[in-house]
């Protein structure tokens, strides 16, 4: 019983959202730090909040090309200390990032959202 519990705890460890990969990001967390890497070709825009702050505003994806702040530009990549994420507190252990392309109009499919654990 023991041992199954303890391979239980491992796989979870290893599919922690601290790390996270799709076909637009890969994102990492670490040392206070979020990576986000925009492995695609296109311009990415995103929002990266606590969801006690998402809770209080809805972020709408803007539809603009080059209207929208932040964006990471294609291939391009941003380190974003906790201290930076919207509504961040000391002590706040996860974080929504929600990300779009820019230049497509926004329909609720093309919108996605992945939730970080904060270490």
């Amino acid at each position: 019983m023991r041992r199954l519990v303890f391979m239980l705890g491992l796989v979870i460890a290893c599919d922690s959202p601290t790390a996270a990969e799709n076909t637009l990001l890969r994102v990492s967390v670490r040392d206070g730090i979020v990576r986000i890497t925009n492995r695609s070709d296109e311009v990415v825009t995103f929002i990266l909040a606590t969801r006690t702050y998402l809770e209080l505003v809805d972020p709408l994806p803007c539809t603009t090309p080059g209207g929208c702040t932040p964006t990471l530009p294609p291939r391009g990549s941003i380190a974003i200390p906790y201290s930076e994420i919207l509504g961040y507190e000391a002590g706040d252990r996860t974080a929504v990032l929600i990300h779009w392309v820019e230049a497509r109009t926004a329909s609720p499919d093309d919108v996605h959202r992945t939730v970080l654990l904060l270490r």
